[in-house]
């Protein structure tokens, strides 16, 4: 029923009632135009308002489009940590490479350093060990030659025969003074007859000399043959061969 055909009270009260149209209840005159909208009025006031079913429908497509939403911010935030995550990483991986690069460079430095420090030391050491073999083996030798001077009742008497081979001399001639061989009294007293008479050549004592030694002087020089010139001479040797073999 539409609302225009109820009577305001605030009206009724200042106008007769026989003022306003009266129609009967049967009767509704016709209103051009107005077909439609009446239809509108008269409909049932339950029409108006939507029916569970369609409250329940309404609701699935709002959960539906708010799912969707979720969903669709779901995803885009893992597409954010996904993008975020791989950036991290390239950048995370180029400063570890070059943190790594930098630690390996300064560790390979120490190394080479080590190591030259390493072979240094071997050099060092290599030499220390070979001029002790050269010193042990010099001191076993003057050894074992003191001892078969000292023990050896014919030690001299080769090495004499030996030089007077390597220096032949003549007899000499009038007053020329002959060769004399020094040596030390223990060496003279073992050997004895040996060279006794054999003209130009005298032997004589000489304290200072070690045993093993021998000083031979004529008119045109000296040659010493004692034991530490021998001793030099091996040891220079030794040292040129060291040198030439371990350069």
């Amino acid at each position: 029923m539409s609302p225009s055909r109820f009577i305001p009270a605030h009206e009724a009260v200042h106008r007769e009632i026989e003022a306003f149209p009266y129609f009967a209840a049967t009767y509704a005159p016709p209103i051009p135009g107005a077909d439609h909208a009446a239809d509108e009025d008269d409909a049932p006031l339950a029409k108006q308002f939507s029916t569970p079913e369609e409250d329940a429908h309404r609701l699935a497509s709002v959960d539906q489009q708010i799912h969707d939403k979720l969903q669709m911010a779901e995803h885009q935030a893992q597409d954010i940590a996904r993008r975020a995550y791989e950036e991290g990483f390239a950048a995370g991986e180029a400063e570890g490479r070059n943190f790594g690069e930098s630690q390996y460079k300064v560790y390979t430095s120490r190394l080479e350093k080590h190591l030259e420090e390493l072979s240094r030391s071997a050099s060092l050491l290599e030499k220390a060990s070979r001029d002790e073999v050269l010193a042990l083996a010099m001191a076993l030798g003057e050894y074992l030659a003191g001892r078969q001077i000292e023990f050896s009742r014919d030690s001299i008497r080769p090495l004499l025969e030996k030089l007077l081979e390597r220096h032949p001399f003549s007899a000499p001639e009038g007053n020329a003074s002959p060769l004399e061989v020094s040596l030390n009294p223990k060496d003279l007293e073992q050997l004895g007859d040996h060279f006794v008479g054999t003209q130009g050549l005298r032997l004589v004592e000489d304290p200072e000399l070690s045993r093993g030694s021998l000083r031979l002087s004529s008119p045109e020089g000296v040659v010493e043959a004692t034991l530490e010139r021998r001793r030099e001479r091996v040891l220079e040797l030794l040292h040129r061969f060291r040198e030439e073999r371990w350069a």
